[in-house]
């Protein structure tokens, strides 16, 4: 009898040991399932991603919004399409005010933060390097402000504590000799991301800021004073360097920017083909992309209204031509930056400039749009006031985007309208179930002109008739809700014969099927 239950023990402990077996390599399984979309996409693996359990039980709620801490970067990441802000150099502000940025972008429903990295400040002398300045650092001609009181140790606690990745923009001055030399520049990069590679979630890097083939004296080539092939050469360098022992970082390119078709042609062709020609190694192309600019660079006429939707179009056939056909596009920069602009025109270029770039993220593989300018100021822009540190109604219409984008990730066409019309146009989205989010809006189209550089060039937009009528397919659907973009106000409307008819004023409005 000893034996017999013996032995019936020994079957029982058998099955649960393999019950358990299965069930951890069907987890794994599940675990691995985000990990290898994001290789399908090219895209690098998440990072420190906090479990769900975990987020129920910290409940960081914010004092308006109510998310949960760390919700941004995993909805962020499920989504597949990078959203995120560009806060100055930590050396241009005061390193109190960057929590605020970390914590617009975390209840903004942003999953990245980009700062840039000044060389002459965390390499002042040779392999001496400070990650935490005490002042007494050398002034950057013409700036002021708080060079020196930079600390990215802080940074790296701030994007622990508000889950969201650093992308860190390596940029180096315009005196410093050995900004060219491959070897040196790599070491930098380098240097930085062993250091907060984990700390910060960095997953993506950018090179230089805005370099032009030469330098006008009024802000081309910022921070760059090499040619495109050096460019080339210490981008290569720095990626051979840091690609093997970090893989899953994604390297960019400069941020690169385009100017008026004159500035075009004086500057940034023959930097690109100059540029392409060196066969740089990167991971992602970055472009900063600012609407007032973006017309330029579509080879229309002067006095030919355009948004920026071609623009993506640009890039991509430029990137293809010389051979990267595989390399997605990140817009790692911009926004309109005009302050004599209207609340409603701000939340349509907010709108507009997000739809645009998610509408192309399957055709011309635009994977993200990170924007900047004027975000905490007392600019029609701003998503903060400067002064009283209210939240205004841009950030309100960028938050209920967002986190529409994100429930409803998947593109399907555009529905109603045609581009760079007076007209409208509408954006038809899916979430994983199949049901749909509709974004109607008329975006601002911006005229070109010739015979002034960018600095000087003053844009007139089109005028636009309001309200107008929109017809649209909602197939069978039977209702909708709608949702003011700006005010939040909704409603519940019927369709009839498979469309929806509805009035469309200035400001773009979501619609939702019922």
């Amino acid at each position: 009898m000893l034996e017999y239950k013996r032995a019936i023990f020994g079957l029982l402990s058998a099955g649960f040991f393999v019950f358990c077996l299965s069930w951890t390599l069907s987890c794994a399984q599940n675990i691995q399932k985000p990990h290898d979309l994001e290789e399908r996409q090219g895209l690098p693996k998440r990072q420190n991603m906090p479990k769900r359990k975990a987020l129920d039980e910290r409940k960081d709620i914010d004092d308006q919004q109510g998310m949960v801490e760390g919700y941004a970067l995993e909805r962020q990441t499920d989504s597949q399409f990078i959203y995120g802000l560009r806060v100055d150099p930590p050396v241009e502000r005061d390193m109190t005010d960057i929590e605020v940025y970390f914590k617009l972008a975390r209840d903004l429903g942003m999953g990245y933060i980009k700062i840039g990295i000044l060389w002459d400040y965390v390499e002042p002398e040779d392999d001496k390097w400070t990650w935490r300045g005490r002042g007494g650092l050398p002034r950057a001609k013409g700036k002021k402000g708080n060079e020196g009181n930079f600390d990215y140790d802080k940074v790296a606690d701030l994007s622990k504590r508000y889950s969201l990745s650093v992308i860190p923009m390596f940029l180096t001055s315009k005196m410093r000799d050995r900004a060219t030399n491959p070897d040196e520049f790599a070491e930098y990069v380098h240097a930085f991301i062993k250091r907060y590679h984990e700390g910060m979630n960095i997953r993506f890097v950018e090179f230089q800021n805005e370099p032009n083939a030469e330098n006008d004296g009024r802000g081309g080539g910022k921070h760059w004073s090499g040619t495109a092939a050096d460019l080339a050469r210490v981008n290569t360098a720095a990626y051979e360097k840091v690609k093997p022992e970090y893989p899953d970082v994604m390297i960019g390119t400069a941020g690169f920017i385009s100017g008026s078709r004159k500035m075009i042609e004086r500057y940034t062709n023959r930097f690109y083909e100059a540029y392409f020609k060196a066969k740089p190694k990167f991971d992602v192309f970055m472009i900063h992309d600012y609407p007032k600019n973006i017309s330029y660079t579509q080879g229309t006429m002067p006095g030919d209204l355009s948004s920026q939707y071609h623009t993506f179009e640009t890039y991509r056939g430029l990137l293809d031509h010389y051979g990267y056909s595989d390399k997605p596009i990140l817009i790692s920069e911009g926004n309109e930056e005009k302050q004599d602009i209207s609340d409603v025109d701000a939340a349509i270029q907010y709108v507009a400039s997000f739809v645009m770039a998610r509408s192309n993220a399957d055709k011309n593989r635009v994977i993200g749009r990170i924007i900047s300018n004027g975000l905490i100021s007392n600019k029609k822009i701003a998503l903060m006031n400067e002064r009283t540190k209210d939240k205004t109604s841009q950030f309100t219409v960028l938050r209920n985007l967002i986190r529409s984008l994100n429930e409803y990730p998947v593109y399907s066409g555009r529905v109603a309208g045609d581009i760079n019309s007076e007209g409208y146009w509408v954006e038809e989205f899916k979430n994983s179930v199949g049901k749909r989010m509709w974004i109607a809006f008329c975006p601002l189209l911006y005229e070109t002109a010739d015979g002034m550089t960018a600095r000087d060039l003053r844009i007139r937009k089109k005028t636009h008739r309001f309200p107008q009528g929109v017809v649209m397919k909602t197939g069978d659907a039977e209702s909708v809700r709608t949702i003011d973009s700006l005010s939040g106000k909704e409603a519940i409307k019927d369709t009839k014969g498979g469309e929806l008819l509805f009035e469309l004023g200035q400001t773009p409005v979501l619609i939702i099927e019922q």
